[in-house]
This record gives structure tokens, C-alpha cells and sequence, in this order.
């Protein structure tokens, strides 16, 4: 048994360098993937709005592909980080289940833009006008679902680094300094989210940007030692 304790203490700072190296890997790939989203350019028509869409299915599929696995990324690392800082704390607990609703809203709506909306393009290039016309109210549909699914995950995003932060800020030294960047980042993230109005590439890399200020923060703590 005492073997076994002395083992899981020495194996902890370890633990606590993968999980900060994961959130700040992570966040620093999130900007870039999200810098580098695909976007149509002006269409002539209908047919050219699939057309499009399906010329950009490779880039579609591998940003996307890379935000779920680093939303992934991310929940390990805040994971650890949580229970590092202890889930029987009230805050921290709260803030690792809301960042599980997050994730879970952020992969819905990388699913459908990335993979969902490229398919149903690709298949319906060429088709009869009506059929066009058609996909279009499909993809108009799968459009309201990511905006409202994106919104919901940096919403609820901006409330975990929150309650995180008010954990955090009863500390002392590194640690307050981390809590007073999140009490920083998640609120000023949330009200750019609300007068963002429909998302694109230029407010979704702004809001993400300032929760990312978050991530480098407590990784580096992890990375550390600090937590």
C-alpha cells in the first residue's frame, strides 16, 4: 500500500505535464484551425453555392476533423485539471460539467459544418434545379443548427472558465493570477458572444482568442506543477 502511494505521488507532476502540455497544444491548434476555416467565396447561383461547398469537402473535413480532437484534447486536460483542484469543490465541479456541455455542442456543430453539409453538398452537385433548391433549405437548416449549437458551446464555455476562475481566485500567487485572467477571458468572451450576432470565421476567432488566454494560463500551471 505504501509503495503504491509513493508510486501514485511520483507519477502525479508527470500527469500534470501532459494534461497542461494538452490544453496548451490544444488551444494554440484551435486558433490556427480556426483561422484556416474554409469559407465560400461570392455565388453565381444555387448550383455554385453547392458547388462550392463540395471543391472545399477536403479542408472542410480537416479542420473540423482537428477542432473535435482538440475539443477532446481540451476535456482531457480540464478533466485533470479539475480533479487535480478537487470535485469536491462546488465551482470547480459546476465548471467541468457545463465544459462537458460545451464540448459536447462544439463536436455537434464541427460534425455537421465539417462533414454533414460537405455530403449532402457533394451529393446534390449536378442535380435537377428543384433538387438544388431543395438541399439549399437543408443546408439553410443545418446553418441555424451550428450557429445555435457554437453559440451554446463558447457560451457555456465562458461560464466554466468562470466558475473555474472564482475556484482559482481564493488562492494565492500563480494560481490568483490565473483566476483574475478568468474572471477576465470568460466574461468579455460571453458579451463579445452576445453582441456577436451570426457567427463567422473573423467573432468566433476573436471569442476563442480571449478563452484560449484562459487555456495558456492553466496549462502552464500544469505544466508547472503549480495546481
Amino acid at each position: 500500500m505504501l509503495e503504491q502511494s509513493s508510486s501514485a505521488v511520483a507519477d502525479r507532476p508527470q500527469r500534470g505535464r501532459v494534461a497542461g502540455i494538452a490544453i496548451v497544444v490544444s488551444a494554440a491548434l484551435t486558433i490556427a484551425a480556426v483561422a484556416h476555416h474554409p469559407t465560400i467565396t461570392t455565388a453565381r447561383g444555387p448550383a455554385d453555392v453547392l458547388s462550392q461547398v463540395a471543391a472545399l469537402s477536403v479542408a472542410d473535413e480537416t479542420v473540423h476533423g482537428l477542432l473535435i480532437a482538440m475539443v477532446a484534447a481540451l476535456l482531457f486536460g480540464l478533466t485533470a485539471f479539475s480533479l487535480r483542484r478537487g470535485l469536491g469543490r462546488e465551482t470547480v465541479l459546476a465548471g467541468l460539467i457545463v465544459y462537458a456541455v460545451a464540448a459536447a455542442a462544439l463536436i455537434g456543430a464541427a460534425l455537421i459544418d465539417g462533414f454533414l453539409v460537405p455530403t449532402l453538398a457533394a451529393r446534390y452537385v449536378g442535380a435537377t434545379p428543384q433538387s438544388v433548391d431543395m438541399t439549399l433549405h437543408v443546408l439553410a437548416a443545418c446553418s441555424a443548427a451550428i450557429q445555435i449549437l457554437t453559440k451554446l458551446g463558447l457560451g457555456a464555455t465562458s461560464l466554466a472558465l468562470t466558475l473555474w476562475a472564482v475556484d482559482l481566485v481564493r488562492s494565492r500567487g500563480t494560481l490568483r493570477v490565473a483566476g483574475a485572467i478568468g474572471f477576465a477571458s470568460g466574461p468579455l468572451s460571453l458579451v463579445l458572444l452576445v453582441f456577436s450576432g451570426n457567427l463567422n470565421p473573423h467573432n468566433l476567432g476573436a471569442i476563442v482568442l480571449l478563452q484560449s488566454i484562459w487555456y495558456f494560463a492553466v496549462g502552464t500551471l500544469l505544466i508547472r506543477n503549480d495546481v
